[in-house]
């Protein structure tokens, strides 16, 4: 399990792209957006691989892709 808790409202986030995705933090940080009611986290990346669970309309206006 991944602990995502510093995030907050409104804040950027780096995510490294490419092979070094690191997808179970986007998971959770996903998850974590929709259960604390996060709005507007931004996600700063050039490419990722994998399945973006960000993207879903379920977080839709908690994670910005």
């Amino acid at each position: 399990m991944v602990d995502v808790v510093f995030c907050v409202a409104g804040m950027r986030v780096f995510v490294h792209g490419c092979a070094a995705t690191p997808l179970t933090l986007l998971d959770a940080l996903a998850k974590h957006g929709l259960a604390a009611r996060l709005k507007d986290v931004e996600l700063i990346h050039i490419h990722t691989e994998g399945p973006a669970v960000c993207v879903e309309p379920e977080y839709d206006g908690a994670v910005l892709y």
